[in-house]
Parts: C-alpha cells; sequence; structure tokens
C-alpha cells in the first residue's frame, strides 16, 4: 500500500459553453506555488465570460466532476521490476529507482556467482585430477618407451655381436639371440603407440576442462548481463487514489493573463512554479 498525499491545482486553460466534461483538457500542476494578484491590470481588458460561468449551480457539477476525473484519471506513477520483485516509492524518479534495482541485482548476482562457484568446484576439482592423471600417464609411458628402446638397442646389438664374433649366423644361440631382439624391438614399439593413446587421453582431458570452463564463464557471462541498465525492463504500475481520499478544496474562476498580438497569436504573462 501507497501513503502519501499531494497536492494538485487543476487549471482548464479554455472553457467552451456546454462542454460535457471540462476537466478533459485540464491542466495538472503537482505541488503548485500559486500566487494571485487581487485586481487586473488597468490597462488590460476581460475576456467575454459564457454564461455557465456565472452560475453556482455550474461549480457544483464541475465540483463532482473533478472528483471522478481525478479518480478515474489521475494517478500516481510507480515502477515494478519483475527480476528482483522491486517496486519503485512514491517520491522515487525513474532512473533513481532503476539504479536501485541495478544495485539489488548486482549483490544478487554476487550471490549466485558464489553458489556457481560451489556448484562447478567439485567439477573442476575431478577433471584437473583426469589431466594431471592423464599427464603422468604420458610420462610414464614415455619413460618405459626409452627403457625399452634402449633394450632392444643392446639386444641387437648383442645379436649382432655375437654372430659377428662365433662367425655362425645361423647357429642355434645367434637365432635365439636374434629372436629376443627382435621381441625388444617390438615391445618397443608397442610403447611407442601407448605413448600416442596417453597422448590422446590427455588431449580428450584437457578438452573437457576447457568446455568446462567455458561453460562456467558462459553461466557468468549470463548473471552480469542482468546488470545491465539498459536490459532491465520497468513496467509502469500506476496507483489510483481511494475515492474517500480525494478533497477537492475548491472550484473557482481563474482570470489568466495573456498578450493578445497584432497576428492573433497569444502570449501568456503568467508562470506556475511546481
Amino acid at each position: 500500500s501507497v501513503d502519501l498525499w499531494k497536492e494538485a491545482a487543476m487549471l482548464v486553460p479554455e472553457y467552451f459553453e456546454n462542454t460535457i466534461d471540462i476537466w478533459e483538457e485540464c491542466d495538472v500542476h503537482w505541488s503548485p506555488d500559486l500566487e494571485f494578484d487581487q485586481a487586473a491590470d488597468p490597462a488590460g481588458a476581460y475576456a467575454d465570460l459564457s454564461s455557465d460561468m456565472t452560475k453556482s449551480n455550474s461549480y457544483r457539477s464541475w465540483r463532482k466532476q473533478l472528483r471522478d476525473f481525478i479518480y478515474r484519471d489521475v494517478t500516481l506513477p510507480l515502477w515494478q521490476d519483475e527480476t528482483s520483485d522491486l517496486y519503485s516509492t512514491p517520491e522515487e524518479t525513474e532512473s533513481g529507482f532503476r539504479m536501485r534495482v541495478v544495485q539489488a541485482i548486482r549483490e544478487q548476482n554476487d550471490l549466485e556467482v558464489e553458489k556457481l562457484k560451489a556448484k562447478f568446484k567439485s567439477k573442476f576439482e575431478s577433471q584437473r585430477d583426469r589431466v594431471l592423471r592423464a599427464e603422468e600417464k604420458v610420462k610414464r609411458e614415455e619413460a618405459q618407451y626409452k627403457e625399452k628402446s634402449y633394450m632392444s638397442l643392446v639386444s641387437i646389438g648383442s645379436s649382432i655381436l655375437g654372430a659377428l664374433m662365433g662367425r655362425k649366423i645361423a647357429s642355434q644361440t645367434n637365432v635365439s639371440k636374434g629372436a629376443t631382439a627382435i621381441r625388444s624391438a617390438s615391445r618397443a614399439a608397442a610403447e611407442k603407440a601407448d605413448i600416442q593413446l596417453a597422448e590422446d587421453k590427455l588431449e580428450q582431458e584437457q578438452a573437457k576442462l576447457k568446455e568446462l570452463e567455458i561453460e562456467f564463464d558462459a553461466e557468468v557471462e549470463k548473471l552480469e548481463q542482468r546488470i545491465a541498465p539498459d536490459s532491465i525492463k520497468l513496467e509502469e504500475y500506476p496507483i489510483r487514489p481511494r475515492k474517500s481520499d480525494i478533497n477537492v478544496a475548491d472550484v473557482a474562476l481563474l482570470w489568466m493573463p495573456f498578450a493578445i498580438h497584432a497576428n492573433g497569436a497569444k502570449e501568456a504573462l503568467f508562470t506556475i512554479n511546481e
């Protein structure tokens, strides 16, 4: 609910006789500072006054019409933001309310980012652990490959040396050594293939970690986009007065001074301070 009392002056700039509702064209001035002269400028002249303006019954009718007009058409403009579920205060400007909404959403976003970090924390830890294990696997496979390659080199060298020293290439011993050398070379080749598999696995785990980082950054960016003042869509939330609270102080004839130029144009000789 809103508890606010405001004063206003409704001025009808021009009246035409037999007008159905004179207040439809009135100018509403909130909290006006009106000062009246008790007498007109002697050099001035009065415009013609319609017969309605001289009848007391007209003023009673206009008073009732004014009360209905205020209830029907005069509202207090407030704003609502559905994202933060905030409403502006009666004395708050739209820009001031927008900045308050931005601050509220920013504070809420900070909480959401912390929740997001907590949500992704275990995912990041698990994936980084997989990357670390994959890196260690590559290192082990590379070490084993070096070891097998060295053993294969020694075996082949030993086999060739034995064959040359014995002068019997096809002897049973030389054949056995040659077979051992071939097996060592095969194991070394297998270890090299294992390195490739380990490196492929490492690339896969690193790619998954990168995807997780992109997903996290996208979620954070989505939250940050809500903070931009231009992205906040405010809805006008007009408040109507209660009819029982409407107090029409007076309805009176007000002579307003104008200067009439030779071309017929009118120039107001008064100001209304609000």
